[in-house]
């Protein structure tokens, strides 16, 4: 019944926003000493975090993820991910923010982002296969 449960994907993709977001600073620091991870850096996360709620409250698949193909779903993870830069792009044309990461950060960010959403997709789907 877990993994049937929309909210484990909801949860599972979060922390996948998190690890990219752990990942892209260790890929462009080189490490978390050189980064200073203080809550003005910490809210470029939490920032990602949001737009990642805000894209699913209003992107519905028409699918299920059951009933979704490979390619279907690196299609559908692209098109969350695109509307996420279009969220952030936009968050930081309106507001009067201060540059917290270079853009290149972002960039590497939803490369990260993609393919471990990908993965873990693919990896939910294997598992309800097995299980059920």
């Amino acid at each position: 019944m877990l993994l049937r449960n929309r909210n484990l994907y909801i949860l599972a993709d979060i922390a996948t926003v998190i690890l990219s977001f752990f990942l892209t600073a260790l890929a462009r620091y080189a490490s978390f000493r050189n980064l200073r991870l203080a809550f003005s850096n910490l809210a470029g996360c939490g920032l990602l975090v949001s737009t990642y709620i805000l894209v699913i409250l209003f992107y519905q698949p028409a699918k299920r993820i059951l009933e979704r193909g490979r390619w279907n779903e690196l299609q559908n993870v692209m098109l969350i991910n695109l509307f996420m830069a279009m969220a952030v792009s936009m968050t930081y044309y309106l507001g009067d923010y201060r540059e917290m990461f270079p853009r290149s950060f972002y960039m590497l960010f939803f490369v990260f982002n993609c393919l471990l959403m990908y993965m873990e997709r693919l990896y939910i789907v294997s598992a309800m296969t097995a299980y059920y």
